[in-house]
């Protein structure tokens, strides 16, 4: 999640981290892109998914299982050597900058 708010912070995209309500996962996005500085009002909500798998249907899960969170998902693949851009197909090159 830090990771993928830098990316977007060194390319000059408002970022405003959320404070959870309830226990963490439970309907909070991670952070809200673009919106006004300091409160984020106005910016998208989005949440990082971090996958650790290299099983394609395991990440696609994954995804889905965030969509109570927020209604725009980044999937980071980063630092995952089990995962490559090339499995998630045309989407693959823009997520694998984050």
């Amino acid at each position: 999640e830090i990771q993928a708010a830098k990316y977007y912070r060194d390319i000059g995209v408002n970022v405003h981290f959320q404070t959870p309500k309830g226990s963490r996962g439970m309907g909070t996005a991670d952070f809200l892109l673009g919106g006004e500085t300091g409160t984020g009002k106005g910016g998208l909500a989005f949440d990082v998914y971090t996958p650790k798998s290299s099983n394609v249907m395991s990440v696609y899960s994954g995804i889905a299982s965030k969509n109570t969170q927020a209604p725009n998902i980044i999937l980071n693949i980063k630092n995952n050597p089990n995962f490559t851009a090339e499995q998630i197909g045309s989407q693959g090159f823009i997520l694998n900058q984050v």
